[in-house]
């Protein structure tokens, strides 16, 4: 993995105030002043530890299990500060477990204090990685908690479930949301029905207390979880107006959401970024050898940000910030990380500065996420992963300066688990970790 340029404002030595981190860990024997262990439901002995890089170079979770087999890589469900929620399936039955077949822990990767405790197993409805978080209530203790829809998929209804750290019980709460976000303010198509019917959560983001369940197509519903009496309340997310106008039915189709939409709070604003891509189909039943994809090729592509201060229930206070092509951002030498864009040619003149551009609009990406480091200006450094086809196991993560309109920096991501091909959904989780740089 190549080494991450240090972005300005921080030293080389100084340590990150965020990290990138994988959201499967990697299984195998890694021992550190973060090292913690705990024993699995059937009594397995399991280690945790945790790796620090400073972005764009992905931070890593380590698990293993010398007792047990670990066949699927665990998971992290959510990070908030040093918390780190994970879950793990120990054994050999299944190669790709259920939800209830898993243990769930709760990893602190404080170097000082660091710290690993099996969970209570979260029986009945609760069955998506996408619907639980983790906040923090002082310097011990925490809350997990999990939004599910309730048995009618009722958009405002749902069933808050909780897990105290000190009584380590779970306990469930019927809710509506007293305040809902408001109607589309565009008709929706019908093959995009879903949008309207229910509310899908797709990622999980804390502030404070405070934790929010978006679907990243529709809305975010956020509750206060350390305030004394827990309300609901809606606010939505800018809409994917390409596909719901599409003229074209078949273009009314929406992917997974964590692949191409991201969202963070940073600095008192609500973040969202988007991209959008514009592929060409190569041939009717076509597959790729390497990835087993349909073959195909990214023509070109676009990223754009939106930041809300209100956090109301109106499309109106989203503001669009910025809007880049591809073809727009000024990259540099990017062979130190092997990132396989065509060289640049130094004829000068307007055209070598297109030569320079060529080759990043046809990389396929995807999982942006914002940086929050204070160097990051306020969201302005978007992370992205990049790959030569789709869904291929090599990539790269970008650091792209949207302000500037240029790739910060490039590293390769690293390898990834062991028998285990990308994520069709996010393959990263972002957090900041700023009790960790004490």
């Amino acid at each position: 993995m190549s080494t991450a340029a240090v972005p300005s404002g921080e030293s080389s030595s100084s340590r990150p105030s965020w990290v990138l981190v994988h959201a499967y860990a990697l299984v195998g024997k890694i021992r550190n002043d973060t090292t913690a262990t705990a024993s699995t439901r059937n009594k397995k002995k399991i280690f945790a530890s945790f790796s620090r890089e400073r972005p764009p170079v992905p931070s890593n979770l380590h698990v293993d299990c010398p007792d047990g087999t670990l066949r699927h890589p665990p998971r992290l469900l959510s990070m908030a500060d040093d918390l780190i929620l994970f879950h793990a399936y120990v054994g050999s039955e299944y190669v790709y477990p259920r939800f209830r077949q898993c243990d769930f822990f709760i990893y602190r990767a404080d170097p000082k204090r660091p710290s690993l405790r099996l969970l209570p197993h979260p029986e009945g409805r609760f069955y998506k990685i996408h619907q639980v978080g983790v906040v923090p209530r002082g310097d011990e203790h925490y809350t997990v908690a999990a939004l599910v829809p309730d048995k009618d998929c009722t958009p405002n209804n749902f069933l808050l479930r909780l897990l105290d750290s000190e009584t380590q019980v779970w306990t469930s709460r019927a809710l509506h949301v007293d305040s809902p976000q408001r109607d589309f303010p565009v008709e929706i198509p019908r093959e995009l029905n879903h949008l309207t019917n229910y509310h899908t959560t797709s990622s999980v983001i804390t502030f404070g207390g405070t934790m929010g369940w978006a679907d990243l197509y529709r809305g975010v519903v956020f509750c206060d979880l350390l305030g004394g009496e827990h309300r609901l309340r809606g606010v939505p997310l800018p809409l994917p107006l390409k596909q719901i106008t599409a003229s074209d039915s078949s273009d009314r189709v929406l992917t997974n959401a964590r692949y191409t939409r991201g969202i963070a709070f940073i600095n008192g604003r609500l973040r969202f970024v988007e991209l959008d891509f514009d592929i060409v189909q190569l041939g009717r039943g076509l597959h790729d050898k390497e990835t087993g994809w349909p073959c195909s090729r990214s023509e070109s592509w676009t990223i754009t940000t939106w930041s809300n201060r209100e956090l109301s229930d109106s499309y109106d206070d989203w503001h669009r910030d910025c809007t880049l092509r591809a073809c727009d951002i000024l990259v540099g030498d990017c062979s130190e990380s092997g990132l396989p864009l065509s060289p640049p040619d130094h004829g000068g003149g307007d055209q070598a500065a297109e030569v320079e551009q060529r080759g990043l609009q046809n990389l396929f990406m995807s999982d942006p996420h914002f940086g929050m480091n204070h160097s990051d200006g306020d969201g302005d450094i978007v992370y992205l992963t990049a790959r030569v086809k789709f869904m291929h196991p090599k990539s790269w993560v970008l650091a792209v300066d949207m302000k500037n309109r240029r790739v910060q920096s490039v590293v390769n991501s690293g390898p990834l688990p062991e028998d285990h091909w990308p994520p069709v959904d996010a393959a990263y989780c972002t957090c900041s970790i700023s009790k960790w740089t004490n």
